[in-house]
């Protein structure tokens, strides 16, 4: 009779099974693979000064274009933020994520080949709406694979990485602020990276 009601209950819920298995490793993978998402926001964030100041004169920027220039990086998160909801309730975080890293690494690397302010505003508008995209969705995601004590150690954990992003753009710019193509090339950098981090977080998500 115990064995007619078990199997009439069904399986557990999901969060009751990660409430079981406890914080791990498959968290911290989930961590290190899609949380890059925020490393390279953060690399970003210095980038684009940079960047800015290194083609200025160089293109003849006024001043609302310098400005324009980082702004619209912000706006692109903006409605990268609107579009994930939608998009990761609907087909699930995974999606969301890989696209961000898709578009992060794309059209960071078409910025090296933007020849005016206007080819580069339209370039890193794209890039800041794959950040947006993409920064949800790992936020959601680290909470929904733990166990309901350690959700603020894991956002904890993968905003950190922003950090690191900051750290590591920053030892790259050491005495060369003022150089236009080794600004470029970094923001290049920053699609090369992301590429990289694809295979392994399909396979984490796979596991």
């Amino acid at each position: 009779m115990a064995t007619t009601d078990v199997a009439e209950q069904g399986p557990p819920p999901l969060a009751e099974v990660i409430e079981r298995i406890g914080f791990g490793w498959a968290q911290l993978r989930v961590v290190l693979l899609g949380g890059c998402v925020w490393l390279a926001d953060g690399s970003e964030l210095l980038l684009i000064g940079t960047v800015t100041r290194a083609v200025s004169d160089e293109w003849g920027m006024r001043a609302w274009q310098r400005g324009s220039t980082v702004s619209i990086v912000f706006l692109g998160i903006l409605l990268g933020n609107g579009i994930c909801g939608p998009v990761g309730d609907r087909y699930g975080r995974r999606l969301p994520i890989l696209v961000s890293y898709l578009g992060i690494a794309v059209f960071s690397i078409l910025s090296a080949f933007t020849q005016n302010f206007y080819q580069l505003a339209a370039v890193r508008l794209f890039v800041g709406a794959s950040f947006g995209i993409g920064q949800p969705a790992i936020n959601a995601l680290s909470s929904e694979v733990c166990p309901a004590y350690w959700r603020i150690m894991m956002n904890a954990l993968t905003q950190t990485l922003f950090i690191f992003g900051e750290l590591y753009r920053r030892s790259c710019m050491v005495g060369r602020s003022d150089d236009a193509p080794l600004g470029l090339a970094l923001a290049a950098s920053d699609g090369l990276h992301s590429v990289g981090r694809l295979p392994g977080f399909l396979v984490a998500l796979a596991a």
